[in-house]
């Protein structure tokens, strides 16, 4: 039987959306709302702390200000607190995609990813706002 992540993921996301959204540069916000597309993969330790951090193949937008702001919500929320003691593995592995669109900045998914227990899976969607 699997770990139940998504009371853990809750707290992860909405700390990195936080984060992620005070640093979105301003051609990214409406009314300009620049396109672009960010995939961040890290991993969390079992005391919380971010290790590996890392974007994944073809995950940059090309725009290195919506990389850094996506680096940077991540790094921001740097510890998260303490994996689930229910869980006996090392790490948790997770792949974040941050998107912005021409109509609304949107944080698309996070992802569990090379795990080596049997988790239960999940996935986000969460608008961010349109102002």
């Amino acid at each position: 039987m699997g770990v139940d992540f998504r009371p853990y993921l809750q707290v992860v996301v909405k700390s990195v959306k936080q984060n992620w959204y005070t640093l979105i540069p301003e051609d990214a916000r409406s009314p300009i709302l620049k396109k672009g597309k960010v995939a961040v993969e890290f991993t969390i330790l079992k005391d919380g702390t971010i290790s590996g951090m890392k974007l994944a193949e073809g995950g940059s937008s090309g725009d290195s200000a919506m990389d850094r702001a996506a680096w940077g919500g991540i790094g921001a929320s740097n510890p998260f607190p303490p994996l689930p003691s229910e869980f006996a593995g090392q790490y948790l592995a997770l792949r974040f995609h941050f998107l912005t669109t021409q109509t609304r900045v949107t944080w698309m998914q996070a992802r569990q990813v090379n795990l080596r227990n049997q988790v239960s899976q999940s996935a986000f969607r969460h608008g961010v706002g349109n102002s």
